[in-house]
């Protein structure tokens, strides 16, 4: 039951259910801070809208053109049911069972004694511990503590000086040492780039059993270099995907490609898809990427470097439905959450 960040309150921290009008449509958890659009009066949490409208002029709902002149606090008596909602405190995960309605949230979390906000000890030591901790804190313990740590480590760095001295290491074994160490090294990175290549040889046999095997499989071979140099990525906040990426998001995304070994054919192709007007089925509106959240939860996706983006490749996704991948790959734009 941790908050995420200044997005909506998780659903689960809430002790009845909760309506689906007090839902945002972009992080899908409970309306913190709600503003609406005046003309269409969809709602969603401050933070959320704004951090969108940098990404897109539009209604994450509608698609209507819109601007942050548009928004406005929803009505009181939205507001009044919110507040009225009964939610978990923050700090649950660390042993705190109070329940109060949503107003009163930010008042009992100012005098938690469950908090994990580090605070520094008043009694005279200066040591900083959690706030929880703080009530059972004894400086004289803690003080001891850390002493007995330094000199344990200082026992151990004198051990190691005498040590040391009393091997009489000579040059021609401090030479014959760095030659070890070095072979050593050099049979590491053979090991790693043989390992290296078994698992992709393995990636392109799994391509075979796709619905293109020998499309995917010539994709994989062609572009090797490329698909070996990325790391796997991963996407914590569905919710903060673009769809519909203006020029300079996606120039930008093309650049970080082919600087990165990406042939040039392959990063236009993908970039020129890379809106969800050309996406397969499963993915070309908001309301098919909500339908289709587990299932997008599982594709194994590359992070494109430097950037908030991530490319689904059909050669690495033959377990999803073919109306979520298309060939030779997606590339997936948000504003926030790829790690």
């Amino acid at each position: 039951m941790i908050r995420k960040g200044n997005m909506g309150y998780e659903i689960n921290r809430f002790r009845q259910e909760v309506n689906k009008e007090f839902i945002c449509p972009i992080c899908q958890g409970v309306l913190e801070n709600p503003q609406q659009v005046s003309e269409c009066e969809h709602a969603f949490c401050k933070a959320c809208i704004d951090e969108w409208l940098k990404r897109q002029p539009t209604c994450p709902v509608d698609r209507k053109r819109i601007s942050p002149k548009d928004l406005k606090p929803v009505p009181r008596i939205l507001t009044n049911l919110l507040s009225n909602l009964e939610i978990a405190c923050d700090n649950a995960n660390y042993g705190c069972t109070t329940v109060v309605k949503l107003e009163k949230l930010p008042e009992h979390l100012r005098e938690c004694y469950h908090s994990q906000t580090p605070v520094q000890c008043t009694k005279g030591c200066g040591i900083t511990v959690p706030k929880y901790k703080s009530k059972d804190h004894n400086c004289v313990l803690d003080l001891r503590s850390i002493v007995e740590q330094q000199a344990s480590s200082i026992a151990k760095m004198q051990s190691e000086i005498n040590s040391l001295k009393a091997s009489g290491i000579t040059e021609m074994q401090t030479e014959l040492t760095e030659m070890m160490v070095s072979g050593l090294s050099h049979m590491q990175t053979e090991i790693t780039d043989h390992t290296s290549g078994i698992r992709f040889l393995k990636e392109c046999m799994r391509s075979m059993v796709g619905s293109n095997p020998q499309t995917r499989l010539q994709f994989m071979l062609e572009n090797e270099d490329f698909l070996r140099s990325l790391e796997t990525a991963r996407v914590t906040q569905w919710g903060s995907m673009i769809s519909t990426p203006n020029d300079d998001m996606l120039e930008g995304i093309k650049s970080s490609l082919t600087e990165n070994g990406c042939p040039l054919h392959l990063a236009t192709e993908l970039i020129e898809k890379a809106t969800e007007k050309h996406w397969p089925s499963g993915l070309s509106s908001l309301d098919a990427r909500q339908l289709n959240r587990e299932q997008c939860e599982k594709y194994v996706a590359k992070r494109i470097p430097g950037k908030q983006a991530v490319l689904v490749l059909a050669c690495d996704n033959n377990h999803v439905p073919e109306n979520l991948i298309m060939d030779p790959g997606l590339v997936m734009i948000f504003s926030r959450g790829v790690e």
